[in-house]
């Protein structure tokens, strides 16, 4: 089943394949090296392109902002400072809306999610541009709330709307929408969640599957008037910060699951903070290193930022769920020291930007790598990293590949597994929609409490613990233990497994590169070192000892642990505390945000994680050890004959794969008449 070529009247194998077979003990040192040095010099900013302008980048920097009415938002500020505590927030903007003459309402919403219970109400409004068709439309999104940055930025953008009413120079409608994200410490997330019942409802998702189905997650109020799609989002906010009089505007740029915003509506941005507000621009909390006078670091800290929080952090963001809804969104967090003036005038510009957009953002980059503000690499590059890393896999999947033969057969335990993983997966999600994270359990049948009340519950049981509980246990040490697999089907089995990784992690290097990388570098090793043939037993039972402690989620916790300034950002730093929490709390954020925004992390680690790893036992477990016996030694005969003879390949009896190249014995006279009829013919 080998790959093989014509050569001279029969078949031979390429010398090349031969030739990398015999790198296959060190190709994992060197594909760590290689991918190493190649990541060293992609990811300097001295090799990385340079951010361009584009056309409507440009006209920013040509229109002046002609924004003057600061007086209103000071006065709507005072407003809503003295609002009485029986008229709430989103009465106010209505009212606000209602004065300027503008279409204002509101939308009720609640999760359906046991496990999450949020509701709350949105409010949402329009401002129709003169010279538009109705065609498009860009999203403005403020949050609300009730500190002093909230209120400032609520009654900044109203101001705006008063202004932008007036002019006649817009081609697109206006879209605002003042989220409820409530004044717990995960408001950004309710309030993503929020903005996710607005689009739902808006971009007529429930018209593509049927009227009468709900969304599983969210149950909001039909939107009351409509206008032309969104081709852009930008929520704005006062996070960004002032050091000796120098503003600091934070822009976070990346969606869900790993998805990010248009490169142009970031350099656009940018471009306007440079020019007209002479504002630095940080990203993922940090500044450009030649401008930063107050800190050194690594060109390569930006980079490694940015990768761990595309894959890790599902909501960075108000404007992380837009991705979902082909909305093309980012938050930008003004400095909490402009004026009034200042700040609208920063949201005056980015609107003509996006008023000017051309094509609807399709001609520059979505998938790329920042280095600051001025520096990016694009798919066609990073990608390249994580293919040197899966080369390992792929030449011990074509070394398991020359190993097959006629009697070789599929174990049904790859698709068990699977479907066993999946079993998990659906049941979780279930459970946590359905009844929350912790449900209660009889003691007593049937369910009779101490009292005597029938259907009182007597214990409860947190879903996470339990799935611990399920998937930490080493079921593929017990399976193939008990019922060992022929000797004959470890090679289909280790082929599965690796080219199930490399597949894996190739696919989501393409949407989730840094999700993709780190996952390679993590797993790479461990596949392939516990799926290399061993003839000894002793090596054979230490190696299935320490594949049962390399579980996924150990694996996680361990880093999780070691490295606290990056993990912090995606688990509370008093989880730390504790070896048990951290676990609980990555699983418990992972089984919540698949359930209500639709990440992968949950799926992955248990459609894809679990299942490879109870597999890799059947090929680490101290079988038959005949077919690595007989591999080792025919690779041993190999490498011999190889170096020892500069002619045509010789087979010897023992070889269980001969090559099929034409044999040295001297060929008949027939043999000769018949191939030279062929080379007249």
């Amino acid at each position: 089943m080998a790959l093989e070529i014509a050569k001279d009247g029969g078949l031979a194998r390429p010398k090349i394949l031969e030739r990398i077979l015999r790198l296959r003990k060190i190709a994992l040192v060197l594909a760590y090296i290689g991918a190493y040095f190649c990541s060293q010099y992609l990811f300097d900013p001295v090799n990385m392109e340079v951010t361009r302008i584009s056309e409507h980048s440009l006209m920013p920097g040509l229109v002046t902002p002609k924004f003057d009415k600061s007086g209103i938002a000071i006065q709507l500020y005072r407003r809503l400072t003295a609002l009485p505590k029986s008229k709430s927030q989103q009465e106010f903007v209505m009212d606000v809306f209602s004065e300027f003459g503008l279409q204002c309402f509101t939308q009720k919403w609640r999760s359906t999610i046991a496990g999450y219970p949020k509701r709350g109400e949105n409010v949402y409004g329009f401002v129709r541009g003169q010279r538009n068709d109705g065609a498009e439309a860009q999203l403005i999104v403020v949050q609300l709330g009730h500190s002093e940055s909230a209120r400032r930025m609520i009654t900044r953008m109203l101001s705006f709307v008063d202004y932008a009413k007036d002019q006649v120079y817009w081609a697109r409608d206006f879209v605002f929408v003042f989220v409820d994200g409530g004044h717990g410490p995960d408001s950004i997330e309710q309030a993503a969640f929020a903005l996710d019942a607005f689009l739902f409802k808006y971009q007529k998702i429930e018209s593509l599957t049927s009227k009468t189905r709900r969304n599983a997650t969210v149950v909001a109020d039909e939107i009351q008037t409509q206008t032309g799609a969104l081709i852009a989002g930008v929520v704005y906010d006062l996070s960004g910060i002032s050091v000796k009089g120098q503003h600091i505007i934070n822009i976070q740029t990346n969606g869900l699951n790993g998805q990010q915003v248009n490169l142009d509506v970031f350099n656009g941005i940018v471009k306007i903070a440079d020019s007209k507000h002479h504002s630095k621009v940080a990203i993922f909390g940090t500044l450009h290193r030649h401008t930063n006078s107050y800190m050194e670091y690594s060109p390569f800290t930006v980079p490694i930022k940015a990768l761990m929080t595309q894959a890790f952090v599902s909501i960075e963001g108000i404007h992380s769920v837009m991705g979902k809804y082909g909305v093309q969104g980012l938050t930008v967090g003004l400095s909490h020291d402009y004026t009034e003036r200042q700040s609208v005038q920063f949201v005056e510009e980015v609107s003509r930007m996006l008023n000017n957009v051309l094509e609807r953002l399709h001609q520059s980059y979505f998938m790329y790598v920042l280095a600051d503000d001025m520096h990016f690499l694009s798919i066609g590059f990073y990608l390249l990293p994580t293919f040197i890393l899966i080369c390992p896999l792929l030449i011990s999947a074509y070394y398991e590949w020359l190993k097959v033969d006629s009697n070789s057969e599929i174990p049904l335990a790859v698709i068990g597994i699977h479907l066993g993983g999946y079993a998990i997966y659906l049941t979780t999600q279930w459970i946590f929609t359905n009844i929350g994270e912790v449900f209660a359990f009889s003691t007593e049948f049937p369910f009779v409490g101490p009292d005597g009340c029938n259907g009182q519950f007597g214990g409860s049981m947190d879903i996470v613990i339990i799935y611990l509980a399920v998937t930490m246990l080493p079921l593929g040490l017990y399976m193939f233990s008990i019922h060992p697999l022929r000797p004959t089907s470890i090679p289909i089995m280790r082929i599965f497994i690796l080219l199930e990784v490399s597949i894996t992690i190739l696919c989501l290097s393409l949407i989730n590169f840094g999700l993709g990388v780190f996952t390679a570098a993590i797993v790479v090793p461990i596949t392939f070192l516990m799926t290399f043939e061993s003839p000894e037993k002793t090596r054979s039972l230490y190696r299935s000892l320490v594949l049962a402690l390399l579980h996924p989620i150990t694996i996680i916790t361990v880093l999780a642990w070691q490295t606290p300034g990056y993990s912090t950002t995606f688990i509370p730093k008093k989880e730390f505390d504790t070896w048990t929490g951290v676990p609980i709390m990555f699983i418990r954020n992972m089984i919540k945000n698949d359930t209500a925004f639709g990440s992968w992390h949950f799926y992955l680690i248990t459609i894809i994680g679990w299942p490879v790893w109870n597999m890799i036992f059947s090929c680490s477990l101290p079988y038959n050890l005949a077919v690595d016996r007989v591999a080792a030694k025919d690779r041993e005969e190999r490498e011999a004959r190889e170096a020892g003879e500069s002619g045509e390949e010789a087979t010897t009896p023992e070889d269980p794969h001969p090559p099929t190249s034409v044999p040295t014995a001297k060929p008949t006279t027939s043999n000769v008449s018949k191939r030279n009829k062929r080379k007249n013919h």
